[in-house]
């Protein structure tokens, strides 16, 4: 059914820019996304709380913008949804509520 497929892929896309934005974004528990980044290189512009990458190795690098992460998050969450529908169903809720807290909320993590 066309629109099953629409829907699933819907899923999936949301849980993909999800976890690529947990990975590259945001620092996680006990700073083990952040820690993770650094652990590769990526350096961030701290002084003005930007955000902004100022510092990562140029030859191989996926976790220094959501698009490059998100290359590499679609693949899992593509085996994810045949091997467990749940996982990429619960990431993509996260995402959800994220976009929600975004719009309408205070927009802080």
């Amino acid at each position: 059914m066309p629109t099953e497929w629409l829907s699933q892929l819907f899923v999936a896309g949301l849980a993909t820019w999800r976890l690529s934005h947990l990975l590259v974004e945001e620092d996680g528990p006990w700073d083990l996304l952040y820690k993770l980044r650094s652990a590769t290189g990526i350096e961030y512009d701290l002084a003005e709380d930007n955000g902004v990458v100022v510092s990562y190795h140029p030859s191989w690098n996926p976790l220094h913008c959501v698009w490059c992460t998100s290359l590499w998050v679609a693949p899992v969450m593509y085996v994810a949804w045949f091997v467990v529908p749940a996982i990429p169903s619960i990431i993509a809720l996260s995402g959800i509520a994220c976009i929600v807290e975004a719009w309408y909320g205070k927009g802080k993590h």
